[in-house]
């Protein structure tokens, strides 16, 4: 019983340790957004009054970026963000194309603040060869399990063979018949 007790204890310390890290990272999202006022970066851009060409690119930058935001935890591209937990990563890089750095530039800087997570699409050939690899290695264990299956069918159907092979009698008598025939 005493376990039992123990084990409750702790997995209400937990839900409460879970609710107060939860309702302080809401705190922390619901503060941090825009208010209105100017906090040292500048004025707003707005996505059309960039140039066709920036525009794209702002996108394609977005797609390559996913939202910081800890209540998505970090499950979606800013461009596919519709909430305003993604504002401030959209405007640094819509800043950032402005001020004239490179995609690479950017995606550099969102890295460099976020960690490698903010990636959407990971640079690093061993997570596109993996699922190659192992495609292969699947292929080559059924190929292994279908040549054993055959090996021991075609052993099955030798000894098979071999039981119903005539004894010396029936040897001798064929004989004698064949050579009455010649």
């Amino acid at each position: 019983m005493p376990r039992n007790v123990l084990a409750l204890v702790l997995l209400v310390v937990g839900a409460l340790a879970g609710l107060v890290g939860t309702l302080a990272l809401d705190a922390s999202v619901v503060f941090a957004q825009d208010d209105g006022h100017d906090h040292g970066q500048g004025t707003k851009i707005v996505l059309e009054d960039l140039s066709i060409e920036d525009r794209q690119r702002a996108r394609r930058v977005w797609s390559h970026v996913i939202c910081s935001c800890p209540r998505e935890n970090w499950s979606k591209t800013l461009a596919n963000c519709p909430d305003g937990c993604s504002d401030r990563q959209k405007q640094v890089i819509l800043m950032q194309i402005e001020d004239g750095l490179s995609d690479e530039q950017i995606l550099a800087e969102q890295v460099t603040q976020w960690g490698t997570k903010v990636m959407a699409k990971p640079d690093d050939a061993l997570t596109y060869a993996l699922p190659i690899v192992f495609l292969f290695g699947c292929m080559g264990v059924a190929g292994l399990v279908l040549l054993s299956w055959r090996r021991k069918a075609a052993a099955a159907r030798a000894s098979h063979h071999m039981d119903v092979l005539p004894d010396a009698d029936e040897l001798s008598a064929v004989e004698l018949e064949l050579k009455e025939l010649r």
